[in-house]
């Protein structure tokens, strides 16, 4: 069913993007992936059918929500990494019994390091890669290990890019995947071309999902709505897709509420945005005052350039803002894919996101 806010794991569930599909296929049956795009635009689902289609066995770490004030535990990445992997996806019920089997051993043998350093901890988690990396080969298998939300390992106490270097360089029957929606955090923590990271010179394959055409986002919305037995009016929908733009989870989230009120008004449609609204104006309320003053200026403006950024800044601030910091707040913002620049002119990459900027006052 398209409108489901759960990722997709079928070809049949998942809407278009063949040529991403094919592209992150191909890649992963020889490389280390990256796969990024701005947040809700399905990047998880892509993932878990290029993975089923392929047949390959894989462990999922969903990574957000870890970090507590900006700290994760070396233990808590090893938690999860040991409970993913008693969830192993697999057709081979032989590997999955294996892989929960070295788990077992290996969480014993961690029981026992509650109390001691964050070392000894690193290097249990490493000998969970080494057994893992073992047992796919003993079972002629490549194992995917993914990482959702991947710049989030940034905030562990320890350095994660060393471990997952040796993982990358010694341990041939499992591959990496990072996924991430902070496009520049994430190029950041992993660093292929930063001489200071572990990742320095490594190959990483990329595949970038982008927004739907407004053309494939009325058709995604026609085709989840006939799943549905309902058949909005051609205006309505497009009314929709004027506000939602082409951001997949948006969409889904748009048709499931509709699906619910069975009524197809503009008014439904505001009800709708002012919703997803809401849920993203927490997100946005907990940037620095000077994100929020540029973010906000941004939702009022078309194709701003950086004058006209700073002029409308300066307005909400009530005060001449220092170039400084325009600069840092932009740079930041683009970093974290609030925004994107194009040649001269900065934009909002979500409308939703744009939606509760406007709504929101700087304080």
């Amino acid at each position: 069913m398209l409108f489901s806010e759960k990722p997709k794991t079928r070809l049949e569930d998942f809407f278009n993007r063949r040529d991403e599909l094919k592209q992150f296929s191909t890649l992963v049956e020889r490389s280390p992936v990256v796969v990024k795009g701005v947040r809700r635009i399905g990047k998880s689902s892509l993932i878990r059918v290029g993975l089923s289609l392929l047949e390959q066995p894989y462990i999922y770490l969903d990574l957000r929500g870890t970090a507590i004030n900006k700290k994760i535990s070396i233990r808590t990445i090893f938690e999860l990494l040991t409970l993913s992997a008693s969830e192993t996806s697999s057709k081979s019920s032989r590997f999955v019994q294996t892989v929960k089997d070295v788990v077992r051993e290996v969480s014993i043998a961690s029981v026992f390091t509650v109390k001691l350093a964050q070392e000894r901890t690193r290097n249990l988690l490493l000998e969970l890669f080494r057994r893992l990396d073992k047992a796919a080969k003993a079972h002629a298998h490549k194992l995917v290990i993914v990482f959702d939300e991947a710049q989030t390992l940034r905030f562990a106490t320890l350095d994660m890019r060393e471990l997952l270097a040796n993982v990358y360089d010694n341990m041939e029957n499992i591959t990496l995947v990072f996924a991430g929606s902070q496009i520049g955090v994430l190029k950041e923590f992993i660093g292929v071309e930063d001489p200071y990271s572990p990742f320095y010179g490594r190959y990483m394959a990329e595949v970038e999902l982008k927004p739907f055409s407004r053309e494939l986002s009325l058709e995604f919305l026609k085709q989840g709505f006939t799943e549905l037995s309902l058949k909005p009016d051609e205006r309505f929908l497009e009314k929709a897709v004027d506000e939602l733009d082409g951001i997949v989870g948006w969409l889904t989230f748009f048709g499931l509420k509709v699906a619910e009120r069975r009524r197809f008004s503009e008014k439904t449609i505001e009800e709708v945005l002012d919703i997803a609204a809401t849920l993203e104006r927490k997100e946005i309320e907990a940037l620095p005052k000077s994100q929020k003053l540029v973010l906000s200026a941004l939702s009022r403006l078309d194709n701003p350039r950086w004058s006209d950024i700073k002029r409308m800044s300066d307005s909400f601030a009530e005060r001449k803002l220092n170039d400084t910091e325009v600069n840092r707040a932009l740079k930041s913002l683009i970093r974290y894919s609030f925004i994107e620049k194009k040649g001269e002119s900065y934009a909002i990459t979500d409308p939703i996101t744009k939606k509760a900027a406007v709504d929101l006052t700087p304080d």
